[in-house]
């Protein structure tokens, strides 16, 4: 004969432990939200094309080709608290861009200067210079403020062709909070 043990429940228990929330860590962020676009053009063997910060374009030496679209890099520095609070605050964030090299593709060499931006207080931008944005009196989790940045390209045309990519660093740093 086959004893069986008797079955015995198993008691369950929860402990639900109240535990305080953790706010984030304040932190400051830049998102490339447009491209700097050249659009398409021709090159004989010199020449450069300006995008303004406000969209203008100006060729020298160059010849527009259909099909390509023109515009102005366009970034969002934001600064997040980190927590709900909604106590105002001053904030002040400084905005450096640093230009990329000389880049080469298929027998063409371009070169980003005469940077231009829409912030308020700065026309001209040279790389490395410091740019300062002040959100002033936010009382939100996320403050943040758009802005745009043009530039001119500097071609040179050895041989044939090519598409040139050209990265746009930008880095924020808060300096200060009151």
């Amino acid at each position: 004969m086959l004893r069986r043990a008797p079955l015995l429940p198993a008691a369950l228990s929860i402990a639900v432990i109240a535990v305080p929330a953790l706010a984030d860590p304040a932190r400051t962020t830049v998102t490339a939200d447009v491209r700097l676009d050249f659009g398409k053009m021709v090159v004989v063997d010199s020449g450069s094309r300006r995008i303004s910060a406000s969209g203008m374009v100006t060729d020298s030496g160059v010849m527009p080709v259909s099909g390509g679209s023109t515009r102005p890099a366009q970034f969002t520095v934001a600064y997040d608290r980190g927590n709900e609070n909604r106590q105002p605050l001053d904030i002040t964030v400084e905005v450096v861009l640093s230009a990329p090299g000389t880049v080469a593709s298929g027998g063409v060499t371009g070169k980003l200067s005469a940077f231009e931006t829409d912030l308020p207080g700065y026309g001209t931008v040279v790389p490395g210079q410091v740019m300062r944005i002040t959100f002033e009196s936010c009382a939100q989790r996320i403050c943040s403020r758009s802005f745009r940045v043009g530039a001119r390209i500097d071609l040179t045309r050895r041989y044939g062709g090519g598409t040139l990519a050209m990265p746009l660093p930008i880095d924020a740093t808060v300096v200060g909070i009151d």
